[in-house]
């Protein structure tokens, strides 16, 4: 029994020591900050418990639903936790979010997968009014035919990189200051932050803090 008990104990050992392994060889998806980078940034103190909740039921799901199928996630029920109060005051985004199909996301290995939403075309295009952010926003946003990517991700950490050709495009107009958007290049949420990574040389990222909130 002792032998038997080495031998479970050894093949343990050896598994999670393969599974750290391959979660330190992969690499985040997002591209790093520079210190040359411009953000655009809001803070929101109550959204840390939020986006910790989240990136534990994305660990779970992860490690346990494994393709086939792909594990699912409703486009609303990853925007709802981590921007609530602007969706109560923004009466047409709820909606459509809620009438968008559902992201399928797709294990590779232990910390990474991919992921993927075909959109009807009545279904790719908002126009309406962003409230809830200091000053109300115009806000289009465009999705493509098919939107696609890989994501990476810890436990505490979940990055999704939309593919080119592959990606949401918006445009946001406040009722002062100049129009600014482009593609979504990249999501990286944390228990600290959101980041939205905007492609292209110049333009602002978008930084949703959650603390320190003055």
């Amino acid at each position: 029994m002792q032998v038997w008990n080495t031998i479970l104990a050894t093949a343990l050992a050896a598994a999670l020591t393969l599974a750290a392994t391959a979660v330190d060889a992969q690499q985040p998806v997002c591209p790093q900050a520079s210190a040359e980078q411009l953000y655009l940034t809001t803070c929101r103190s109550d959204g840390r418990m939020a986006a910790a909740l989240f990136l534990s039921n994305f660990t779970i799901d992860h490690f346990f639903k494994v393709s086939p199928p792909p594990f699912r996630r409703k486009p609303i029920e990853l925007v709802a936790p981590l921007a609530r109060a602007m969706l109560k005051s923004n009466e047409d985004l709820a909606p459509w979010l809620d009438s968008l199909p559902d992201l399928k996301f797709t294990k590779l290995d232990t910390s990474t997968g991919t992921f993927s939403m075909d959109i009807d075309e009545e279904q790719r295009w908002l126009e309406t009014i962003s409230k809830g952010w200091g000053q109300d926003h115009g806000l289009a946003v465009s999705l493509p035919k098919r939107l696609e990517g890989g994501y990476w991700r810890t436990p505490s950490v979940l990055q999704m990189a939309f593919w080119e050709g592959h990606r949401i495009s918006f445009k946001i107009k406040p009722s002062r200051g100049e129009q600014i958007g482009g593609e979504l290049e990249c999501i990286s949420i944390s228990t600290d932050s959101i980041r939205f990574v905007v492609d292209g040389p110049g333009k602002p990222d978008f930084l949703i803090k959650f603390g320190n909130c003055l």
